[in-house]
């Protein structure tokens, strides 16, 4: 997974097409929005939920060759997301997902505040 925030905007508007699409945030994939460091705290919640649910984002749950919507791009556009109800994902956990994968970058955590939920969420467990 490509690590964007190793590159400035520009740079990085010069490298769209890195990374690995069902990992991407809205605004690389759409490519309508600056991007800064935010498209890694979408990625960051995307790599947790298929660490605790098994399941590749986008996925059909229980038949991994079968996509969700049509194309992520049309799941996006329509401001879809995956499924969250998973019985392997705490409640908690689901609500830092979700909150890694706000609309809006400036919506999403920080970062470092995923990171210890995350550590807090598997102490719980």
């Amino acid at each position: 997974m490509m690590i964007y925030n190793l590159y400035t905007t520009k740079e990085m508007k010069q490298q769209l097409g890195a990374g690995t699409e069902p990992y991407s945030s809205p605004e690389v994939l759409l490519l309508n929005r600056t991007i800064d460091h935010k498209v890694d705290v979408w990625s960051f919640g995307m790599t947790l939920y298929e660490m605790w649910s098994g399941i590749v984002p986008w996925r059909v749950p229980g038949n991994p060759g079968e996509m969700l919507f049509q194309s992520i791009h049309e799941a996006l556009r329509e401001k879809k997301r995956p499924f969250l109800e998973i019985s392997s994902i705490s409640t908690g956990l689901k609500k830092m997902i979700a909150a890694c994968w706000s609309e809006e970058a400036s919506d999403r955590l920080e970062l470092c505040l995923c990171i210890v939920s995350c550590a807090m969420a598997s102490l719980r467990r």
